[in-house]
Formats: structure tokens, C-alpha cells, sequence
């Protein structure tokens, strides 16, 4: 499983993304880690405006 490391302290600009709570991995660890890894991707990596629709 490839899951990037989070910083351990985030820039000031830094947003908290609507994460799962960490109670939801102890149910679905695999849904916990998947979430995370989106949310890490999103952070490092905002999402471009499309143009057009």
C-alpha cells in the first residue's frame, strides 16, 4: 500500500480537507486509508478549474 506520509506540521495555508474521522478506520480501515490518500493527493495537488461546462 502506497500512501504518502503527512507533513507533521502542515503550512499555515494550509486547509483541513472533509476527512473521515479516525473512528471510521477501526469499521473500514481500507475506506479510512483510501480517503486519506485522496485527501493527501488533493492537498499536494489542487484540482484545476475546467474550462467550458
Amino acid at each position: 500500500m502506497c500512501v504518502p506520509p503527512l507533513p507533521s506540521s502542515p503550512p499555515p495555508s494550509f486547509t483541513p480537507l472533509p476527512c473521515p474521522s479516525p473512528p471510521l478506520a477501526e469499521a473500514s480501515p481500507s475506506v479510512f486509508t483510501n480517503a486519506v490518500a485522496v485527501c493527501v493527493r488533493i492537498a499536494d495537488h489542487p484540482p484545476r478549474p475546467r474550462g467550458g461546462k
